[in-house]
């Protein structure tokens, strides 16, 4: 994914297939199953909704949680 890509999918919003989510919580998990079960899409993390940068650190353990 380009540059452009990532500039013209923020452009455009969340919707059926994008989804935003400004942290790595149990919400992204219930999210990305949810897509998954639908036509499928891209879950940016690290993004809010009001399409601000959020830091984000995803250890291990999470991951594993």
């Amino acid at each position: 994914m380009t540059e452009q890509d990532i500039k013209s999918i923020l452009r455009k919003g969340e919707g059926l297939t994008i989804e935003f989510k400004a942290s790595f919580n149990s919400d992204v998990i219930e999210t990305l199953v949810a897509i998954a079960n639908t036509k499928g899409g891209s879950v940016f993390i690290g993004i809010s909704d009001d399409l601000k940068l959020k830091d984000v650190t995803v250890n291990p353990e999470s991951i594993q949680n």
